[in-house]
């Protein structure tokens, strides 16, 4: 909202912070990505401890904890049509978790798909087509 030519927040959402997969609490918690479910009334957001977290935008609150990554998240999609979201990690894996219960429904390992000896450490950006199809991470291509 607009007040004397300056934007002022409707919602201020900040994450809480898990001790990361090297033990510490960051100086601060950080959204590194943000995704938003459409039909759900839902914020998503891929943070600095390893947790992607889904936010009810009515309450303000934290809905889910979405823990499984063992490093920094980069990456968050929501596929809306399947109650899903796909996260992506410097582990080097994308997730994709069910919104419903928060659990982790299938991990894919980019380096482990290539034969040849091109690896990407790290999963930094990932997207999906407008008919949540096809997910693109980098330079790979999966189909649903």
């Amino acid at each position: 909202i607009l007040a004397g030519g300056l934007l002022k927040p409707q919602l201020d959402l900040a994450n809480p912070q898990h001790k990361g997969p090297w033990g510490a609490l960051s100086p601060i918690p950080e959204t590194n990505a943000i995704a938003v479910d459409t039909q759900g009334g839902s914020i998503y957001a891929a943070a600095g401890d390893s947790c992607a977290y889904c936010w009810d935008v009515e309450k303000s609150k934290i809905k889910l904890t979405f823990k499984g990554h063992s490093g920094y998240l980069h990456s968050v999609v929501a596929r809306n049509s399947c109650n899903q979201i796909i996260t992506g990690s410097e582990d080097g894996t994308a997730r994709i978790w069910d919104c419903r219960s928060g659990k982790c429904t299938n991990v894919i390992e980019p380096g482990k798909d290539k034969k040849s000896k091109e690896f990407f450490s790290y999963v930094s950006c990932i997207a999906l087509d407008a008919n949540e199809k096809w997910l693109v991470r980098q330079q790979s291509l999966y189909i649903f």
